[in-house]
Parts: structure tokens; C-alpha cells; sequence
């Protein structure tokens, strides 16, 4: 079980990912679609900064012995995905500048 002090930190590093995460979206430096994520990050530690016996819960029942190695098992799927959407964003945009790069060499061409 967390001590107060853990589930305090916990709690505290949530909210501040949040508070930036949402900061980030109203000056418009990330889209609210790439920073969903982010935001369903934050709120799940702070669920679990609350009610720490839901982790060990969610861990056993994935099968996890300690819910340390469930949130690490976790953690690196998440990057996993996470990567995979930046690669999906990377290669629409590729595509986007190689169309407009065509175009204005097209129009450049008249």
C-alpha cells in the first residue's frame, strides 16, 4: 500500500501533467488530438494516487505479481502506441508536404 506522502506526489505530478497538458492545447502548441493521450495518462494516475488498492487490483488481475511490473508491462505498451501514432502523423505529413511541393512546382511551371 502507498504511504500518504507517495499517494500525495502521485496525485500532485497527475494534476500538474494535466494543468500543462491543457495549458500546451490553449497556447496551441499541441493539437487536442495528440494530447489525448496525455490527458487519459493523467487522469488514470490520478485515479490511481486516489485509490491505490485499484492498481494492485488491476495488476493482479493481469496477472502481475507486484503492480509494479504491471505498470511497467503498461508503460511500454503505451510508448508503443504512442509511437505508432506519431509514425501514422509523421507519414500523413510527409504525404501533405510532398503534395504541396508538387503543386507549387506545378504552378511555379505555368
Amino acid at each position: 500500500m502507498l504511504s500518504e506522502n507517495l499517494q500525495l506526489l502521485f496525485g500532485t505530478c497527475s494534476l500538474l501533467l494535466i494543468a500543462f497538458i491543457v495549458y500546451l492545447i490553449q497556447k496551441k502548441h499541441i493539437e487536442l488530438r495528440h494530447s489525448g493521450i496525455w490527458l487519459i495518462v493523467g487522469f488514470v494516475g490520478l485515479l490511481f494516487s486516489w485509490q491505490p488498492q485499484l492498481l494492485i487490483d488491476f495488476g493482479q488481475a493481469l496477472g502481475f505479481a507486484v503492480p509494479s511490473n504491471a505498470i511497467m508491462s503498461l508503460s511500454i505498451c503505451g510508448l508503443g502506441f504512442l509511437l505508432f501514432l506519431q509514425n501514422i502523423s509523421l507519414s500523413q505529413t510527409k504525404r501533405d508536404l510532398r503534395r504541396l511541393a508538387q503543386k507549387i512546382a506545378k504552378d511555379e511551371m505555368k
